[in-house]
């Protein structure tokens, strides 16, 4: 069962800077005034790959994995693709819970450690159904893909509405090292974020079907790619 924090985790900051990000999102945050989905990771039966991961749908192409990373401070998941090229795995909620339509404000984060960056696209956000959030026609994420045609080096900012994308190079270079990446939605633009820090602002190409999360790891190469995954949330007023 996923973990859903009521306390003081979520800020209303309104501040330029780092904490930019939480924008007025409470303190206080209720059930019964957001849709909140926060996962940690703590415990063995969270895993996607047994599918019991509450409403969670493993997406597999090969033999890939999903496990718990054993003793990992404050939890987590490692995706690690099997060595076949074209190889996929990740994890989507199908509850599909989140939409951007209104003015109701919404914020995504998560905190991942990307392995090897050659030959391999790495995608975390929201969308629309278990096919690739690489390729999925409606969308909101934060992509790596060595294939890309806006860029091959670097984190990219993506929204797809029925096809059709904004696409913006966060100007951060992806390497085997850990980030925090997120998007939040004001109502009227989309905000994304690496390491809480603000790279791209989008107002077009907004999609309006429901979404869910969803995080993959795909390899292009006949090599073994892996994606840790420390935590993720989203959080959206009702």
């Amino acid at each position: 069962m996923a973990v859903h924090f009521k306390g003081p985790i979520l800020n209303n900051v309104t501040h330029a800077g780092s904490r930019a990000f939480f924008s007025d999102l409470p303190a206080g945050v209720v059930q019964n005034d957001y849709v909140v989905r926060f996962n940690d990771f703590l415990l063995t039966s969270e895993n996607p790959s047994f599918g019991t991961f509450e409403s969670y749908d493993e997406i597999k192409t090969g033999t890939g994995t999903i496990a718990q990373a054993a003793d990992a401070k404050a939890g987590g998941i490692t995706l690690t693709t099997s060595g076949a090229s074209g190889d996929i795995i990740g994890y989507f909620d199908d509850e599909a819970s989140y939409a951007l339509t209104g003015g109701t404000k919404l914020w995504f984060e998560a905190k991942c450690t990307l392995g090897s960056v050659a030959n391999v696209k790495f995608g975390l956000g929201l969308a629309s159904s278990t096919t690739s959030i690489i390729s999925n026609t409606n969308k909101i994420a934060m992509i790596f893909d060595t294939a890309n045609s806006t860029s091959g080096t670097q984190w990219i900012c993506q929204n797809t509405a029925s096809s059709t994308s904004t696409t913006t190079a966060s100007g951060v270079t992806a390497s085997a090292a850990s980030y925090v990446v997120g998007f939040r939605w004001d109502g009227s633009a989309v905000y994304y974020y690496l390491n809480r820090s603000l790279v791209a602002t989008h107002t077009t190409n907004i999609p309006t079907a429901a979404l869910g999360i969803q995080v993959l790891v795909h390899t292009t190469a006949v090599a073994t790619k892996a994606l840790a995954v420390d935590y993720h949330m989203a959080v959206q007023e009702r």
